[in-house]
């Protein structure tokens, strides 16, 4: 997680679940080619520890590499667990 966003987040009171050994914040770099046409690369290092959701009241996944393979499928599993134990998610 970027520093940016944990000292936001628990600057704001929220908590955040993770660690310092956890990898960058996934990134998207745009270009444009000389026609105006946009390539994109993705820096993305994705791992997901098996853990029991967290108990919140509501939780935000807001990352690209968790709609993109192979971290989606994982993320919406914990999504549904989430709701299915009367947690919020967006």
């Amino acid at each position: 997680m970027g520093e940016l966003i944990r000292t936001h987040l628990t600057g704001a009171g929220g908590a955040v679940l993770t660690d310092d050994s956890e990898p960058p914040t996934p990134t998207a770099l745009v270009t444009l080619d000389e026609q105006g046409q946009a390539h994109c690369e993705f820096a993305i290092t994705w791992s997901l520890r098996r853990a029991s959701p967290p108990r919140a009241g509501h939780v935000h996944l807001g990352s690209l590499a968790s709609v993109m393979v192979p971290g989606a499928a994982h993320a919406r599993q914990l999504l549904r667990d989430l709701r299915a134990s009367g947690t919020t998610v967006s």
